[in-house]
């Protein structure tokens, strides 16, 4: 599977920017949106807010790499 390899830290200011366009490089994937992307994480403040910025979907994963206790929580 194609990997998008960055140098910035997710969600940089650029970060939704670029995925689209590693996308848009690729037309046989059939993503012409950001809608058409989920993004699978389990940190809300880069995972779920990159997916925020992309204009895609979140599926956030409760118990991933960071202890729940240290998980930070932001709404709208």
């Amino acid at each position: 599977m194609p990997v998008l390899v960055r140098a910035a830290r997710k969600p940089a200011a650029t970060c939704a920017r670029d995925v689209l366009a590693w996308f848009a490089a690729r037309p046989e994937s059939g993503v012409t949106s950001g809608a058409h992307i989920a993004v699978v994480g389990d940190r809300l403040a880069t995972d779920v807010a990159l997916a925020h910025e992309l204009g895609g979907w979140a599926v956030w994963i409760k118990d991933g790499v960071v202890p729940m206790e240290e998980k930070s929580v932001v709404s709208r």
